[in-house]
C-alpha cells in the first residue's frame, strides 16, 4: 500500500480512534444499563467496528484484494507475479507453518507459573483466527532456545521494550546505557519482576535476532538484531544488543516446536489460563 500522511504521522489518527473507541464503550455501557439484551449490544459493537474501519480506510486506504509482486532474483533477472491475493502470496513465497512455533515469555513474578500456558482473549483480533497463547518459562530459557534456533539456521522473532537503553542512530542496545542513578544520586533501577509489577515493563516492539556472539563457555555476549525502522537507523538497519539489554528488555521469543525441551512441550498442552485485559503482560 502507498504511504499516506497518516502512515508517517500517526498521532492524530490514533487520537481519533481512541475517541471513537471510548464513545463506543460509553454507548455499550449505557445500553447495558438500560437493559438491552446481548444481541442489541453486539449490534452496537458491529456498527462501531464498521465506523472504525471507515476511519482507518480514510486514513490509509482500503486493503487491496490483489497486488503485483515485482522483484529481481540473485542473478538480477526481473520477475513480475501479477494479480496475487495475500493468501496466494503467502502460500507461494512464504509458506511457513506458523502452527509449528510457540511463543515463550519470561515473567518472573510469583503470580505467574513457570511451564504453564496463558492466553490473551482481549487481543484475539482476527475473527476465526488462532487464539493468542504463550508459555511462561524461566528467563534463561529465552536465550538458550534463541541460540538453538539460530544455530539451526533460522532467525528468531522476539518481543521487547526497544525504547529502553537504546541509541537509535548507532543501533546500540546496551543495558545501563543511560546511568540515571549516578546522574541523580539515587537508585533508579528496577528488576524485571518489579518492572512487570509496576507496568514499567512493556512489549512495545518486535524485532528479529539474526546472530549471536558466544564466549568460550558458549554463553551469549551480544546479539545481532534486525529492525524495521529503515536503513538510516543503526548499521544499515541492524542493531547490536548486549546480553545485559537482552536479559532486561527481551520478554518474548517465538521458537520452533522441534527445538523445545520436553518440559516446555508438555506445558504447551496445559489448559491456557486466560489473562484479564488489564494484566501486565498485555
Amino acid at each position: 500500500m502507498p504511504e499516506t500522511f497518516n502512515s508517517s504521522a500517526t498521532g492524530q489518527i490514533n487520537a481519533v480512534l481512541n475517541l471513537k473507541l471510548r464513545k463506543a464503550a460509553s454507548e455499550i455501557q449505557q445500553a447495558a444499563k438500560a437493559g438491552k439484551d446481548q444481541d442489541a449490544l453486539e449490534a452496537i459493537k458491529d456498527d462501531n467496528l464498521s465506523a472504525i474501519y471507515r476511519i482507518v480506510a480514510y486514513a490509509y486506504g482500503n486493503p487491496p484484494a490483489t497486488f503485483d509482486f515485482e522483484y529481481r532474483d540473485d542473478k538480477k533477472n526481473f520477475h513480475a507475479d501479477r494479480g496475487l491475493t495475500p493468501k496466494e502470496f503467502y502460500a507461494k513465497y512464504v509458506g511457513w507453518d506458523l502452527g509449528q512455533y510457540v511463543n515463550l515469555v519470561a515473567d518472573p513474578r510469583k503470580t505467574k507459573q513457570y511451564f504453564q500456558a496463558y492466553s490473551l482473549p482481549s487481543q484475539n483480533t482476527v475473527v476465526g483466527g488462532r487464539p493468542i497463547t504463550f508459555v511462561n518459562v524461566p528467563a534463561d530459557q529465552l536465550a538458550k532456545l534463541a541460540i538453538k534456533q539460530l544455530q539451526a539456521g533460522e532467525a528468531v522473532w522476539f518481543g521487547n521494550d526497544v525504547g529502553q537503553d537504546v541509541d537509535r542512530d548507532t543501533g546500540t542496545l546496551t543495558g545501563g546505557l543511560y546511568d540515571y542513578s549516578t546522574l541523580f544520586g539515587f537508585d533508579m533501577k528496577l528488576g524485571v519482576a518489579e518492572r512487570f509489577a509496576t507496568r514499567q515493563a512493556e512489549v512495545t516492539h518486535a524485532m528479529t535476532l539474526t546472530g549471536v556472539d558466544l564466549d568460550d563457555n558458549g554463553q551469549p555476549t551480544r546479539w545481532k538484531v534486525e529492525n524495521s525502522w529503515g536503513k538510516d537507523r543503526g548499521n544499515d538497519g541492524y542493531y547490536v544488543a548486549d546480553q545485559s539489554w537482552f536479559e532486561q528488555y527481551a520478554y518474548e521469543v517465538a521458537i520452533r516446536k522441534d527445538l523445545l525441551t520436553p518440559e516446555i512441550l508438555a506445558a504447551t498442552q496445559t489448559e491456557p489460563i486466560p489473562l484479564d485485559p488489564w494484566d501486565e503482560l498485555h
